[in-house]
C-alpha cells in the first residue's frame, strides 16, 4: 500500500509552517498597500508629464508654423522635418498618457518577485523539513551528464536556477531548475540500483527530439549534400569543374559526417506499447524492446502523466541510461514558487498544495520502481 503524501504533508504544513507564514501576513498587507499607493503616483506622475509634453509640443509647432515658417528664420525646406519630429512627440507622448494606468501592474511584477523570494527564504527551509531529506545544493548536473540523455536539442547557454537534492527510501535524486536556449524547465533523476543495458527515452512527438523530427533532419542533410554535389556543375560554365569539386571536398567531407553521425544517433528501435494513446503522444525508443516493455507499464505511464499534470507542464520527456533515470519536465514557471502573487493572503494554500503536489508525485515515481529495494529494472 502507497503512502498517503499528500495528506501527511499537509498536515505537517498546518503545523509547522502556515504559522510562519501567517506571521508574515501583516508585513505582506502594508508593502502592498505602499507598493499599491508608490505605483499609483508613478502612473499619474507619467500621465502629467506625457499630458503636458504632448499639449506643449502641439502648441509650439502649431506657433512655429504660423509665425516662422516661410520666413527667414526657418525657412520652407525645414517644416516637413519640425512637423515630423513634433508627430512623433505627440505620438509616443499620447500613448504614454493611454498606457501610465497600466504602468501600476508592470511596476507590480517587480514588486511580487521581489515578496516572493522573502517568502521563500523564510520558509523554504522549514517547508523541505517536512518531505524528510531534501535540501538545496550547489552540485549541478554537468552538461555531459544532460546531454548523454538525449532529451536536450541543444544546451546553448545552460544555466541553472534553484537545485534540491535528497534521499527516498534509499534513493537519490535530484531536482534542477534549467534555463537554455530551446528549453526552460525542471530536471529530475534518480540514481538506479541497476545498469541500463540498452538506452530507453521517451520523447514528445512534433519536438525537436522527437523521432519524425530528427528523420526530417536527416532527409534535410541528404538533400543538402546533393546540392553541395551539383552547385559546382550549375556555376562553372565551362571552367575546370574537377577543381571546383577538390574546393568543395571539405565541406563534402564535413555534410557527410554529420548526416552519418545524425544516421547512427536514430538508430533506435521503435516501440509500440499497449496504450495507444500514450503511443499517439510519445515516440519510445530503444534496441533492446524487452527490456523496454518491462520499463514502461500502464502503471509507469500513468505516473508519468501525474509528473506532468503537477508541474502544471505540457511537455514531458524520460530517459534510461546507463544507472539513470531522468525526467525533462517543460515549464516556465518558478521551481518551488510558494505563493501566487503579492495580492493573495498568505493562508491561501492553492500554490503550496500544488508545490507538495510536485514532491508527491515525484516520490510517487521513485516508489513505483522500488528502487531501494534493488528488485533490478
Amino acid at each position: 500500500m502507497e503512502k498517503n503524501y499528500r495528506k501527511f504533508f499537509y498536515d505537517t504544513y498546518i503545523k509547522q509552517v502556515l504559522p510562519i507564514m501567517l506571521k508574515m501576513e501583516p508585513e505582506r498587507q502594508k508593502s502592498l498597500k505602499d507598493y499599491n499607493i508608490g505605483n499609483l503616483l508613478w502612473s499619474v506622475k507619467l500621465a502629467l508629464v506625457s499630458l503636458v509634453i504632448f499639449v506643449g509640443t502641439h502648441l509650439l509647432s502649431r506657433y512655429i508654423v504660423q509665425n516662422y515658417i516661410d520666413t527667414y528664420i526657418i525657412p520652407q525646406f525645414l517644416s516637413f522635418p519640425l512637423a515630423l519630429v513634433s508627430g512623433i512627440i505627440i505620438f509616443v507622448t499620447f500613448w504614454a498618457i493611454i498606457f501610465s494606468p497600466f504602468l501600476f501592474f508592470i511596476m507590480q511584477s517587480d514588486t511580487q518577485k521581489k515578496f516572493k523570494n522573502l517568502v521563500k527564504e523564510k520558509c523554504l527551509i522549514p517547508l523541505l523539513q517536512i518531505f524528510g531529506d531534501i535540501h538545496k545544493s550547489d552540485k549541478f548536473p554537468d552538461k555531459e551528464y544532460l546531454k548523454k540523455s538525449d532529451l536536450f536539442y541543444s544546451l546553448k547557454d545552460l544555466t541553472y536556477d534553484d537545485n534540491f537534492e535528497g534521499t527516498h527510501n534509499g534513493v537519490k535524486f535530484h531536482i534542477t531548475e534549467v534555463d537554455m536556449e530551446t528549453y526552460r524547465g525542471v530536471v529530475i533523476s534518480f540514481s538506479s540500483n541497476k545498469k541500463i543495458a540498452s538506452p530507453v527515452t521517451i520523447t514528445k512527438k512534433n519536438t525537436s527530439t522527437s523521432v519524425a523530427t530528427q528523420k526530417r533532419s536527416s532527409f534535410l542533410f541528404l538533400i543538402y549534400i546533393i546540392i553541395l554535389a551539383i552547385a559546382p556543375i550549375m556555376i562553372s560554365r565551362g571552367n575546370n569543374m574537377m577543381q571546383l569539386h577538390l574546393f568543395m571536398l571539405p565541406v563534402y567531407i564535413f555534410s557527410v559526417i554529420l548526416m552519418v553521425k545524425n544516421i547512427m544517433k536514430n538508430k533506435k528501435e521503435i516501440v509500440n506499447l499497449e496504450k495507444t494513446s500514450f503511443n499517439k503522444t510519445y515516440d519510445v525508443q530503444t534496441n533492446d524492446q524487452v527490456e523496454a516493455r518491462y520499463l514502461l507499464t500502464p502503471a509507469f505511464m500513468e505516473r508519468l502523466e501525474n509528473l506532468k499534470t503537477a508541474f502544471n507542464s505540457n511537455q514531458i520527456e524520460c530517459a534510461f541510461y546507463d544507472d539513470k533515470v531522468i525526467f525533462a519536465i517543460k515549464t516556465k514557471k518558478d521551481l518551488f514558487e510558494l505563493v501566487e502573487n503579492i495580492q493573495t493572503p498568505l493562508q491561501d494554500s492553492k500554490r503550496i498544495t500544488q508545490f507538495m503536489e510536485e514532491i508527491a508525485t515525484t516520490y510517487e515515481m521513485i516508489d513505483y520502481f522500488k528502487l531501494d529495494q534493488k528488485t533490478g529494472l
